[in-house]
C-alpha cells in the first residue's frame, strides 16, 4: 500500500556544467559536429553538451543519450580523455543511462569518472566526492544497497571533514545515506541522521524552503517506519501545513503529504479516517495529474482498500 513518494530522495548530484552561449559560428557548424564530432571546435562541443543536458532534463533521453554520445566522443578526440570537459561529459551521459535505466553502462561509465577525478583532482576534492556519491547512487539503484552505504559513508566522511556538516553537498550525502538505510531497517541510525539534515536545513533556509520540507517529509518517513507514529503524524501534519502555503493546494508535493497523513492512518488502523482522506488525495490527483496517472491509480486502489476493510471490521463486529 506504500507508495513512493516523489522528489523525496536527494539523489543525483550534478558537477556544475560549463554554460556555453552559441554564437552564430557555432551554431552554423552544430548540425556538421553531429555527423563528425571530432572535427567540431571546442565551443560547439561545450554547446552541444549543454544542450544533451536540456534534452535529459525535458525527459527526451534517447536524444540525450545519442548527443552526449557524440559529445563524448569529440571532446575525447580533443582534448582526451582525463580532461576535465571530457569528465563533466561523461559524467553527464553516466547520469543520461542511469535514468534511461542502463544500470550497467552508468555504472562503468560512473566508475571512469570517478577514477579520473581522483587522478586528476585528487580523493578529497567535491568533484571527486560528487562522483563517488555519484556511483553510490547507481549501486544503489542496481538493487546493491550493502555496497551503497558503504560508498555513502565514504562520501559523507571525505565530505563532513573537508566542507563541513552545513555545506549542500554533505547534507545531500547524508541524506541518500539515511534513505539507504531506512530501506535496510537500520532505522537509529537513519533517524540520527536524518534530524540532522533536518536541522541544519532549518539553519540555512529556514522551516519552509522546499529542501527543508523534503528532509522533514523523509524524518517522518523513518519515524514511521520505528513505529513512532505520534512523532510521525506530528511531522506529517507540519508538513500539510507548510505545503498549501508554499506550493498550493494542488501541488503534486502536497497532495503526497496528505496520502501520508491517510497511510499513517491506516497503519494505526483508523480505516475510515484514512478513506476519507485517500478519497479527497484522489480527486486531486485526478484533477491534477489525471485518471490514469501511476499516483491516480495506485491512490484509487487505497480507497477500495480501505473500504474493503472497514466492510470486513463491520462484519466482524455483527458476528
Amino acid at each position: 500500500m506504500r507508495a513512493p513518494s516523489p522528489m523525496l530522495r536527494m539523489r543525483s548530484i550534478v558537477a556544475m556544467l560549463v554554460v556555453v552561449v552559441l554564437s552564430m559560428p557555432a551554431f552554423a557548424t552544430f548540425a556538421v559536429a553531429q555527423e563528425s564530432p571530432a572535427a567540431a571546435d571546442l565551443e560547439t562541443l561545450l554547446a552541444m553538451n549543454e544542450q544533451a543536458n536540456v534534452l535529459r532534463d525535458q525527459g527526451d533521453l534517447d536524444a540525450a543519450q545519442e548527443l552526449g554520445e557524440l559529445v563524448l566522443s569529440g571532446l575525447t578526440e580533443t582534448l582526451g580523455t582525463e580532461h576535465p570537459d571530457t569528465v563533466i561529459a561523461m559524467n553527464n551521459l553516466a547520469n543520461t543511462l542511469r535514468d534511461q535505466g542502463d544500470l550497467a553502462g552508468a555504472r562503468q561509465l560512473g566508475e571512469q569518472v570517478l577514477e579520473a577525478q581522483t587522478r586528476i583532482l585528487g580523493s578529497d576534492h567535491a568533484d571527486t566526492l560528487v562522483a563517488l556519491n555519484n556511483l553510490a547512487n547507481t549501486v544503489f539503484d542496481q538493487g546493491n544497497p550493502a555496497l551503497a552505504v558503504i560508498l555513502y559513508e565514504q562520501a559523507l566522511a571525505r565530505l563532513i571533514d573537508t566542507r563541513g556538516l552545513d555545506d549542500d553537498l554533505t547534507l545531500i550525502a547524508m541524506n541518500d545515506l539515511a534513505d539507504t538505510l531506512r530501506g535496510q531497517g537500520a532505522l537509529e541510525r537513519a533517524r540520527d541522521l536524518g534530524d540532522q539534515v533536518l536541522q541544519a536545513q532549518k539553519r540555512r533556509l529556514g522551516p519552509d524552503d522546499p529542501n527543508t520540507t523534503i528532509a522533514m517529509n523523509n524524518l517522518a518517513l523513518t519515524v514511521r517506519d520505528e513505529g513512532d507514529y505520534e512523532g510521525a503524524r506530528t511531522l506529517f501534519e507540519l508538513l500539510h501545513e507548510i505545503r498549501p502555503e508554499t506550493l498550493g493546494a494542488d501541488h503534486p508535493d502536497t497532495l503526497t503529504a496528505r496520502d501520508e497523513l491517510a497511510i499513517l492512518a491506516a497503519y494505526e488502523g483508523d480505516y475510515e479516517s484514512a478513506r476519507d482522506i485517500f478519497e479527497e488525495v484522489l480527486e486531486g490527483r485526478t484533477r491534477v495529474l489525471g485518471s490514469d496517472h501511476p499516483d491516480t491509480q495506485r491512490t484509487r486502489g487505497n480507497v477500495e482498500l480501505m473500504t474493503a476493510e472497514i466492510a470486513k471490521a463491520t462484519e466482524e463486529a455483527a458476528d
